[in-house]
C-alpha cells in the first residue's frame, strides 16, 4: 500500500512549484501493483502559468525497495489509526534522524534502472492529479510514452 502521507508531501510539493522525487505504488488495469520511482515536477506556459504537472518513472532498483518497503508498511499502519498526520510523523522523525530532507533521502536510496516512461497530467487539482499518479486506469486524456513494456516494471 502506498502512504497517503507521501501522496501529500508530493502534492504540497508540487503546488510550490517544486520538484519531488519519490517512489510510489502503482496499479496496473487489472489491479495488480507495481512500483516505480517517480519524479514530478510542475509545468508551465509561456508566461509562467502553472498548467499541469510532468512525471518521469523509472523501474526502481530492488535494494532500495528493501528500505522504502517496510517505510511506508510503518506509515500505512500509523495511517489506519492516526490518519495522514501519524504516516507523516514517521517520516518526519526519520528524516531529523537522518539529518537530510525527504529529495535527498529518496534520491540517495534511488540506484534506478534506466528503463524510464513517461506522462504528462494537465489537471489542476488534487484528486485527479492523485488519480493520474496512481493509477493508469481511464487513461484516455493522459499522453503516455513508453519506452519498454510495464510488465517488466517489479511487480509489488
Amino acid at each position: 500500500d502506498m502512504p497517503k502521507a507521501v501522496f501529500k508531501l508530493l502534492w504540497d510539493m508540487v503546488q510550490k512549484d517544486e520538484e519531488i522525487f519519490a517512489y510510489v505504488v502503482n496499479k496496473t488495469k487489472n489491479g495488480d501493483a507495481y512500483w516505480v520511482y517517480a519524479n514530478v515536477t510542475p509545468s508551465f506556459d509561456e508566461k509562467g502559468n502553472k498548467v499541469g504537472y510532468y512525471s518521469v518513472r523509472r523501474q526502481p532498483n530492488k535494494e532500495a525497495l528493501a528500505i522504502i518497503t517496510p517505510l511506508y508498511k510503518q506509515m500505512v499502519a500509523a495511517e489506519k489509526s492516526g490518519g495522514v498526520d501519524a504516516g507523516t510523523k514517521i517520516l518526519t522523525e526519520l528524516l531529523e534522524e537522518k539529518g537530510v530532507g525527504y529529495n535527498e533521502f529518496i534520491k540517495k536510496k534511488k540506484k534506478s534502472n534506466t528503463h524510464t516512461f513517461t506522462h504528462t497530467c494537465n489537471y489542476p487539482n488534487i484528486y485527479s492529479f492523485y488519480r493520474c499518479l496512481y493509477s493508469r486506469r481511464s487513461c484516455s486524456p493522459w499522453n503516455w510514452n513508453l519506452s519498454f513494456p510495464p510488465s517488466i516494471i517489479y511487480k509489488k
